[in-house]
């Protein structure tokens, strides 16, 4: 049976980005920078249909903590890392690509 690309079907994939941030506000005009330029960047490579980047600062990740309950394990595949410059209220910081495969409806 021939293939034909025209009858293959290309799905891009979705990209729900988590810029998490241990600064009090994730309202800072740097980290709005920052989260804009993510955005454009994943955006401008054409390869996913949506594109989210959603801030998590540090109020945020305590109630995550204060709210999880027993150990949660999990092993995440890192694809590679870099750190990010320095910039005003920003000592460090650092993106780390994951890839994530939904096991269960409640992740």
């Amino acid at each position: 049976m021939p293939f034909s690309v025209t009858s293959a079907r290309f799905e891009r994939e979705r990209a729900q980005i988590y810029f998490a941030s241990t600064a009090r506000e994730s309202e800072d005009r740097e980290i709005l920078g920052a989260q804009a330029a993510l955005k454009a960047s994943v955006v401008d490579t054409g390869l996913f249909s949506d594109v989210q980047v959603l801030l998590v600062d540090r109020d945020m990740i305590i109630e995550m903590w204060k709210s999880s309950e027993g150990q949660v394990e999990a092993t995440l595949r890192v694809i590679g890392s870099a750190a990010f410059r320095k910039a005003p209220g920003i000592e460090e910081g650092y993106v780390v690509p994951l890839k994530q495969r939904i096991l269960s409806s409640r992740c």
